[in-house]
């Protein structure tokens, strides 16, 4: 098969040239599981679970097959957070919804404005999965540390980003404690940037004990 992504729906095609699709997926009705070797296919691929079907979808390179898992990634997020936003009568970030249509950057930048928990939760996906973003900031986003703690999950399997911009948030000392769960991952990060913020003496021993462990051996 062959597949186009356009907005929310993947239609599919016998062969590439083929100007009639033999169907489409509605990427509202659907959720992507991760990319994985799977007993099925006998090479790693993704899975679309569409109304109770599980369809295996892979290309031919696995570098084909991880920007197709990113961009159906990050197609599900988009699709999620709009839906969340339309129940809160929330505004939408239109500069994450850019990187969400958009994925294939090297920075993201999200600073100087007010970052809700549902804009994070929309990060996590493409977060967890990008293998070219170097470059986060999120400064001045009035982050909290529910807000830092849900990133960080995303963030400790992350394998791109090397610079980490959190200045001028309202992280704390639980905060902080997240931020070192990354630090102690196995991650390519080498600059964090947290002034600003109020982790004090408690926040600062939890991100000394990973720092001073040499678990990070990139950081600089």
């Amino acid at each position: 098969r062959w597949f186009i992504l356009k907005g929310h729906r993947l239609s599919y095609f016998a062969k590439e040239n083929d100007k009639a699709s033999l169907g489409e997926i509605n990427l509202e009705t659907c959720m992507v599981d991760e990319l994985k070797e799977r007993e099925e296919s006998g090479r790693p691929c993704m899975a679309l679970l569409v109304e109770g079907r599980k369809l295996l979808f892979c290309a031919d390179a696995p570098e084909e097959n991880l920007r197709w898992y990113l961009y159906l990634m990050c197609k599900n997020s988009e699709l999620s957070y709009l839906r969340k936003l339309k129940h809160t009568n929330q505004r939408a970030d239109n500069r994450l919804l850019h990187f969400l249509e958009q994925p294939m950057t090297r920075e993201l930048r999200l600073s100087n404005n007010t970052l809700s928990i549902d804009s994070v939760v929309a990060l996590t996906g493409p977060v967890r999965i990008h293998d070219t973003l170097s470059h986060l900031s999120l400064r001045y986003a009035k982050l909290n540390d529910l807000a830092i703690s849900t990133l960080c999950e995303a963030a400790k399997f992350n394998k791109s980003i090397e610079t980490l911009d959190l200045e001028g948030n309202n992280i704390t000392a639980d905060g902080a404690r997240a931020i070192s769960l990354v630090l102690d991952a196995d991650t390519p990060l080498k600059t964090l940037i947290l002034k600003e913020n109020q982790i004090g003496d408690k926040g600062v021993e939890h991100l000394a004990v990973v720092l001073s462990s040499g678990s990070n051996a990139h950081l600089e």
